[in-house]
């Protein structure tokens, strides 16, 4: 693959992640995130499928996986987060970081029946 026909992919990925995750797609302040967020989702998909390229009928997993990863590593407002104590006397809300939603591990294990298909075996 070109470097040119690169940078299109890259482009038209953090344009379809913008449109999925409700962005403007005017904003380019995450754009550096979405990338990397998006080229992190497909070396993950090809390292566990050992494959060298994202076939077609793995690029919208790879993009759910992506989503995932951006909402799981708290990028998103939405997610990556959950209550870990209320007080109730002055008010108190604590949250942390909901660690095992976030980890690849659980992130690949929802999208295995699709990676599962593609996935080639090593000796």
């Amino acid at each position: 693959m070109t470097f040119c026909m690169q940078l299109t992919k890259i482009y038209y990925q953090i344009e379809k992640l913008k449109k999925l995750l409700g962005m403007d797609p005017q904003d380019h302040s995450k754009d550096s995130v979405l990338r990397f967020i998006a080229e992190e989702a497909e070396e993950v998909v090809k390292n566990y499928c050992n494959i060298n390229e994202i076939p077609f009928g793995l690029q919208k997993t790879t993009c759910r996986i992506a989503i995932d990863i951006y909402r799981a590593t708290s990028q998103g407002e939405e997610g990556g987060l959950s209550v870990s104590s209320i007080t109730e006397g002055d008010i108190s809300i604590s949250f942390r970081k909901d660690v095992e939603e976030s980890s690849i591990g659980n992130i690949l294990s929802r999208h295995k029946t699709s990676l599962n298909r593609f996935r080639k075996v090593r000796f």
